[in-house]
């Protein structure tokens, strides 16, 4: 390890789930528009596939092209 250059990934455990919730605060002291906030989320990302036809491009050979993930 080189303790001189700036490497955040160093600070973050190998597998750990992030919980979303964790930015609303949590406890005594949690957000009270925590279930506002993803409740907005859910409808919001709900009405765009309700009122968008989602599909993949087709190529000039009439097929899909399916994107890839790297």
């Amino acid at each position: 390890p080189s303790p001189d250059t700036f490497q955040p990934e160093r600070y973050l455990p190998a597998a750990s789930p992030l919980n979303l919730a964790f930015f609303f605060g949590f406890g005594r002291r949690i957000c009270p528009g925590l279930h506002i906030a993803m409740n907005s989320l859910f409808i919001g990302i709900t009405r765009i596939l309700w009122a968008f036809d989602i599909n993949p491009i087709i190529d000039s050979d009439g097929k899909p092209v399916i994107p890839s993930t790297d």
